[in-house]
């Protein structure tokens, strides 16, 4: 079936689906789960298909693109003028469809993970530690969060050890899991940071590194909070 435009909208656990022909007039409604949804979109003609906007949108019109159709991110106060009726899923779903033809429709770009992990990791953060007046340096929010090796001297002699794993487990999960992004995709030969990673990954296992980087990312992040200024990258010592 050839679809023109196609609006769906988002739920918990089902998504109901809506779409158009060229004239504008209805020819399908269903509702599906996410893992029926695309296979019926697998099947279908190359289509224009409209979502409101929101974090789970950008997950779906990913794998959308990927069956190779045009996807379109709406944001909600864009769609709303286009709701025909009392509200209710499909009446949600046949507004996305209508707007998302519109010519002069604002659209919201679509985002990778990574970008969107960044939010949820500052959000993160401050709900933790609020301005960070709690640590005198950023050394000690990154012990705080386990994420400094351990020590162990004996001889006179310091020996470095595996992180502590010790502070707010959530909150060192995402980190970790930002920085590991930050590290498979950060263009180094653009960004300060870029010769520290290089030379850290010439000598260190790549759970080293991905590690080391969220260490240097709570120290950051601390230093931001604190001082309230904008984040100014500088080049980071061997």
């Amino acid at each position: 079936m050839q679809l023109h435009s196609i609006g769906i909208d988002l739920g918990k656990t089902t998504f109901h689906l809506c779409g158009a022909g060229a004239a504008g007039k209805v020819r399908v409604k269903k509702k599906f789960t996410q893992k029926l949804l695309l296979a019926y979109t697998a099947n279908l003609q190359t289509s224009l298909i409209g979502l409101e906007a929101c974090s789970g949108a950008h997950f779906l019109g990913r794998a959308l693109r990927k069956q190779g159709h045009d996807v379109r991110l709406i944001a909600a106060q864009f769609v709303k003028p286009f709701v025909k009726s009392n509200k209710n899923d499909f009446v949600d779903a046949e507004a996305i469809a209508e707007a998302v033809d519109r010519k002069n429709m604002r659209f919201v770009p679509i985002k990778p993970d990574d970008q969107l992990d960044l939010p949820v990791v500052a959000t993160a953060i401050v709900a933790a530690i609020g301005n960070g007046a709690a640590f005198r340096k950023g050394r000690e929010f990154a012990a705080w969060l386990g994420i400094v090796p351990r020590q162990y001297s004996t001889g006179g002699k310091a020996k470095l050890l595996g992180i502590s794993k010790r502070g707010n487990v959530y909150l060192r999960k995402i980190l970790i899991h930002g920085a590991r992004a930050a590290v498979l995709r950060i263009k180094r030969d653009r960004v300060p940071i870029g010769a520290w990673l290089d030379r850290l990954d010439a000598r260190a296992h790549k759970n080293v590194v991905v590690v080391a980087m969220a260490n240097n990312l709570a120290r950051i992040a601390w230093a931001v909070l604190s001082s309230g200024n904008e984040y100014r990258p500088t080049a980071v010592p061997a």
